[in-house]
């Protein structure tokens, strides 16, 4: 990081601590509301790398960028109000506090799961299926998600500055040159992972317009704007809550706002452990091709959650996650001891995604022209030990970040 970026507007709102709707559009050059993906047409404008909201970003031009240059800031709206993670699970989880809740309960209301009167009053809090069965001329008088936190807070008097940055409608988009790095060996801009957090966004809030705008039921509209949420949460604080989001192949948690944050204001830094590889990769590989012949043997025919073969698909998963096992137990007792205790917990949410990413590197080894797994070619077994490799940088990176960012509050 440039050094002329620390104390930006831009480091501010990545911080999303006192960071109001207002202040977002107060410093935004635009609004960003389609993915670099949408084939409509060629033309960038309204996407994370529009050159009239960011600038354009050329490499020559790097070296004269101004502390007013990488200021230029977009937006996104979001259709419906959303809680600010920070405020509950984050840097500053003063909601729980301040309206008189336990977590879990401010959990069933944001995410969905209860709705509260429109007078705010908790103690008359009603289940989803509840709702469902409330006659439609009376729904209007139910809250749920960002709107029922707003008028938590009215009822509950919570001061101006926690209110107007708890429930945002806005998110900051952050300017360009943050979000991509020149790459030198490859001569070309490299994109940093958060601009998959934005793109996942921004095809959610897309999504979400297109199903309102047909009318579609309500129990779908619910589930949209939990999903909603939980894609902003990814964005401010990737990991907080649920599980996070991951890079495919590598099973490596995206970059969020907060590790932005984090990158541009913490001067001092920690060097990463040195990871030492203790998978038994012959297994590893044996298991997940055994996973992958299987999984073509279903000839994409779809089955119910219990049925014979998805119990033994998840079985075998299972299987594979397990293998997995000593690396991690190792990485904690090197690097994280006193948390050895909770090595279950942190072993499901670390390797939750890597059945997914063991998928993925077959289909990777046989677009480059690897093939299947032969453990006499040297070449062979050279690709598929790197590829667990990178497989154990991720899940260690997602048991620092459980650790982090969620295991305070876990058994809270």
């Amino acid at each position: 990081m440039i050094k002329s970026w620390y104390n930006t507007i831009a480091a501010q709102l990545a911080g999303m601590i006192e960071v109001s709707d207002e202040k977002i559009i107060q410093y935004s050059n635009g609004e960003v509301n389609r993915t670099t993906f949408d084939t409509e047409n060629d033309l960038k404008t309204g996407t994370i790398i529009d050159p009239v909201i960011f600038g354009d970003l050329v490499r020559e031009n790097m070296s004269k960028i101004s502390s007013e240059g990488i200021n230029k800031l977009g937006h996104i709206a979001l259709p419906v109000a959303v809680v600010n993670i920070q405020y509950m699970r984050g840097r500053k989880p003063v909601l729980v506090k301040e309206l008189g809740m336990k977590l879990p309960e401010l959990e069933d209301i944001v995410y969905g799961r209860t709705y509260i009167p429109a007078d705010a009053d908790c103690s008359r809090a009603i289940s989803v299926s509840e709702y469902m069965k409330v006659s439609n001329s009376k729904k209007e008088d139910y809250l749920t998600g960002g709107e029922a936190v707003s008028k938590m807070m009215e009822r509950k008097q919570v001061p101006k500055e926690i209110k107007d940055a708890a429930v945002i409608h806005y998110i900051p988009v952050m300017p360009i040159c943050m979000r991509y790095f020149w790459c030198d060996p490859e001569k070309r801009y490299l994109g940093s992972s958060l601009n998959n957090r934005y793109e996942s966004l921004l095809a959610r809030i897309n999504r979400y317009k297109r199903l309102e705008k047909i009318n579609c039921p309500e129990v779908i509209m619910l589930n949209e704007r939990r999903e909603l949420q939980g894609y902003v949460d990814m964005l401010i604080s990737n990991g907080s809550h649920s599980y996070p989001a991951v890079n495919s192949y590598t099973c490596q948690p995206d970059d969020s706002l907060e590790e932005l944050f984090k990158t541009i204001t913490e001067l001092s830094k920690k060097n990463p452990p040195i990871l030492k590889s203790t998978t038994d990769i012959l297994a590893f590989i044996s298991k997940a091709e055994e996973i992958h012949q299987y999984n073509e043997s279903l000839n994409d025919e779809t089955y119910a959650l219990d049925s014979p073969e998805m119990q033994k698909l998840d079985a075998m998963e299972e299987e594979l996650k397990e293998i997995l096992r000593p690396f991690l137990e190792m990485y904690l007792e090197e690097n994280h001891k006193i948390y050895l205790e909770f090595v279950d917990s942190v072993f499901q949410y670390a390797v939750h995604s890597v059945p997914q990413a063991a998928e993925l590197m077959f289909e990777h080894a046989k677009e480059n022209g690897v093939g299947g797994f032969h453990p006499e070619n040297e070449e062979h077994m050279a690709y598929y030990t790197k590829c667990v490799k990178d497989i154990e940088q991720g899940i260690a990176n997602a048991a620092a970040l459980y650790i982090k960012k969620q295991l305070r509050f876990a058994f809270a």
